[in-house]
């Protein structure tokens, strides 16, 4: 029925002035479009590499899906609001719109995150870390959900969320009744990770044992990949990813789900069992000091390298404790490719928003640069700039002893940082990634050195 659906926004939108919808899909959107509308499945996976139009034609189908249902509501979620906003709300939305239906009324509530359509149905975008607060996001009854970059959300806060996908909602015609669905993307991860478990190897991560027959009927998957969407992708863009390093290209270019590098410096298992489940577990923790590794791009545009931003707390051990210097929390993941006015900025809100003590920057290739960037945006933030004395492999083996004996807390999910962490490996030539470089130094200056000292040193 879904694949009817254009011919029906067409006879909504003759009552409700709306443009019928020109924009024509490619090969592979469309086969993708109908393992999304399959009869019996309702939770789909739409996988692949980087800038391959999942997220587009997902945005796409629950616009028609509003037009087609009036009065439906529709939810897009990221891991946190922020990043819903300016990726979902701002960029992809807004590209939707102008491209699918640029001459339909919508209404759009830039605070709240909601597309009203003139028949009715609305379609949110928040965060999944937002619980019930707020707009009562998940505390509300709905036709879709979809999880953008599902693999940065816990599969229990995904699953807990989904028990609201509940309403109830008939065709203008009235003759048919909405199938209420899901369906998230990705950027594969590991083989290891939830998300393979449960859509491709239909495995019950919960219950640890494979779906029933009935149950694993309901998951699907489709993967698109950069080559597929070529006509919207600059050729720089697919020759950058040419270049990456093997594990990068597996998972960006190709689509690939990736085995744990048995050579990698971090073990999977390890950061699994050490995991923190949750960001408001993280939020109800007392942390001693919390510090923004920062390892710089020293270039900037399209082909510069990225910026390393990563979020450390610490909590000192107890009194009694004398082996263990504390536990250690990787919070946030902000890493970024852009200019250096972009990534100073990005590293100063990462200070403000964790209330951070400290930001420590590697001075090695940027020199002064790196606190001249941050300076432009704050002059009092304290920084401290620390130069790489030793080679990365032997810098980083404190922090990957740290995690072997469950000290280093992964908190919820960091993806990008994970797949650095447990696929680089020091022999290989390949030079160290720049978020593993970040959290190696953000880990390493809450290792030593004092709680006051960290907050005065670098002031001006």
């Amino acid at each position: 029925m879904f694949l009817g659906q254009l011919q029906n926004v067409q006879q909504t939108t003759a009552s409700t002035s709306v443009a019928p919808v020109q924009f024509k899909l490619n090969a592979k959107q469309v086969e993708a479009l109908r393992v999304m509308t399959d009869r019996k499945s309702r939770h789909t996976l739409l996988l692949g590499g980087a800038r391959s139009g999942k997220t587009f034609l997902i945005v796409r189908s629950i616009i028609i899906r509003c037009f087609t249902y009036p009065r439906s509501r529709h939810l897009s979620l990221r891991f946190h609001r922020t990043t819903a906003e300016k990726y979902l709300w701002k960029q992809t939305l807004r590209d939707v719109i102008d491209k699918c239906f640029p001459d339909v009324g919508f209404v759009q509530n830039n605070s709240r995150l909601v597309l009203t359509c003139p028949n009715g149905s609305t379609y949110w975008f928040g965060g999944l870390d937002e619980g019930d607060k707020g707009e009562g996001l998940l505390g509300s009854d709905w036709n879709t959900m979809h999880f953008d970059e599902i693999s940065e959300m816990p599969m229990p806060m995904v699953m807990q969320a989904r028990t609201r996908l509940s309403l109830k909602t008939l065709s203008a015609d009235r003759k048919h009744e909405c199938i209420n669905r899901t369906f998230a993307s990705i950027n594969p991860t590991f083989k290891t990770s939830p998300i393979y478990k449960t859509y491709i190897e239909k495995f019950d991560v919960e219950k640890n044992m494979p779906m029933p027959p009935e149950v694993a009927e309901l998951y699907n998957w489709y993967r698109i990949n950069p080559a597929d969407n070529i006509e919207n992708l600059s050729a720089d863009f697919l020759q950058d990813l040419e270049s990456q390093s093997e594990a990068n290209k597996r998972r960006f270019l190709y689509g690939e789900w990736s085995e744990e590098s048995k050579d990698a410096l971090f073990k999977m298992s390890d950061i699994n069992r050490a995991r923190v489940p949750t960001m408001q577990e993280a939020k109800s923790i007392r942390f001693d000091k919390v510090v923004i590794g920062v390892d710089p791009a020293v270039s900037s545009g399209a082909k510069a390298d990225m910026t390393g931003i990563v979020v450390v707390g610490w909590v000192r051990p107890s009194y009694s404790d004398r082996r263990s210097s504390g536990s250690y929390y990787l919070l946030d993941d902000r890493s970024l490719r852009g200019t250096p006015d972009e990534w100073a900025q990005a590293v100063y809100d990462a200070y403000t928003y964790w209330k951070a003590d400290l930001i420590v920057g590697e001075r090695n290739n940027g020199g002064d640069l790196v606190e001249k960037n941050i300076r432009s945006v704050s002059r009092v933030v304290p920084f401290k700039s620390v130069w790489a004395s030793r080679g990365k492999a032997i810098r980083a083996q404190p922090v990957v002893s740290l995690c072997e004996h469950g000290d280093l807390h992964v908190v919820a999910c960091l993806p990008d940082l994970e797949m650095e962490m447990t696929t680089w490996n020091p022999e290989s030539g390949e030079p160290s990634p720049n978020r593993l470089d970040a959290m190696v130094w953000g880990v390493t200056e809450c290792m030593g050195g004092g709680f006051k000292e960290a907050r005065i040193w670098g002031c001006v």
